[in-house]
């Protein structure tokens, strides 16, 4: 639990990381006695060692800060060959791709997350109305739009409940939504939750609800679709290892944001980007998706046969 309370929203739902854990403590903060055949031992101090477990995956997994000096133990360490140095068939200006400190091999995200933060960065533009494409030093980076927005409206709503509560937007006319027995019973229970995050709603008679509130970080989102949605995620009881609060926040953040194939303007793509850059997890979308991908100039080479 530790770990995946450590990798948080970095793996989609039903992922599983592979980890070899390595813990070095006193002995005297171990006991084990609790199994007559010594097969279980137990921590004097569990709570300790559970909050040091994932705070260390947590900070071995963020990203760096912006302008902050990257450190060796960010990279993962992974099996690789050594080969001889590929010829090149004709020269050229481009910088290479740098290398890892060490030895080390990067994972995708993480080069994706460094090629987010270099201090040049030119949109190219948007491709299928869903990607926006952009150049850095070092080669295409490549941003989920929908996933990007999803990760800024979920930090967003989430700080704005800790600290005042969400600001809500008050709709000048009611929207009435008829629900089903089931659903009318999950929602007359859950009246306060869905207060908290800034829905109002009030008892029409029989199955029916007023909704006079939601969220204004959402914008013009459907009401009746953002109520519906939350209604499925508290009867599903969806896991998410986090409180319910914050899984009904993955989910308004979800149909809050941009879609896939929604056209923008450049001022719109470079305002997204521009507000990745501060999210303390630009790397993935609330559910763990992806959101950069990053192809290095040294990858289109190998691609198309520029180096062989």
């Amino acid at each position: 639990k530790a770990v995946m309370e450590g990798y948080g929203q970095r793996l989609m739902r039903g992922r599983f990381p592979q980890v070899v854990l390595f813990i070095e403590i006193e002995p005297d903060q171990v006991d084990v006695n609790v199994h007559p055949a010594k097969q279980e031992v137990r921590f004097k101090k569990a709570a300790h060692v559970f909050d040091q477990i994932r705070s260390a995956i947590d900070k071995a997994l963020s990203p760096p800060a912006h302008g902050q000096i990257i450190k060796k133990d960010i990279w993962r360490s992974q099996p690789f060959q050594v080969h001889e140095p590929e010829t090149c068939l004709w020269s050229h200006d481009i910088t290479p791709t740098p290398q890892p400190p060490g030895g080390f091999v990067p994972l995708p995200q993480e080069i994706a997350s460094m090629a987010l933060f270099e201090p040049e960065i030119r949109i190219v533009g948007q491709l299928g109305k869903t990607y926006i494409l952009c150049e850095t030093h070092h080669g295409l980076l490549i941003v989920d739009q929908h996933a990007a927005h999803e990760r800024i409206l979920y930090e967003e709503l989430k700080a704005s409940m800790a600290e005042s509560g969400l600001e809500i937007q008050r709709l000048l006319v009611p929207v009435e939504i008829e629900l089903g027995q089931k659903e009318a019973r999950v929602v007359e229970e859950n009246v306060e939750t869905l207060k908290t995050l800034g829905i109002e709603v009030e008892h029409f008679g029989g199955q029916s609800f007023l909704i006079h509130t939601i969220p204004a970080l959402l914008g013009n989102i459907d009401p009746k679709e953002i109520v519906q949605n939350l209604i499925l995620t508290i009867k599903e009881g969806r896991p998410g290892g986090g409180e319910l609060v914050y899984n009904l926040l993955e989910v308004m953040a979800c149909h809050g944001s941009v879609r896939a194939g929604q056209d923008l303007s450049y001022e719109e793509m470079v305002g997204l980007i521009s507000r990745l850059k501060e999210m303390k997890l630009p790397t993935n979308c609330p559910h763990g998706r992806p959101i950069t991908r990053h192809l290095s100039y040294r990858d289109l080479e190998k691609m198309f046969k520029r180096i062989v």
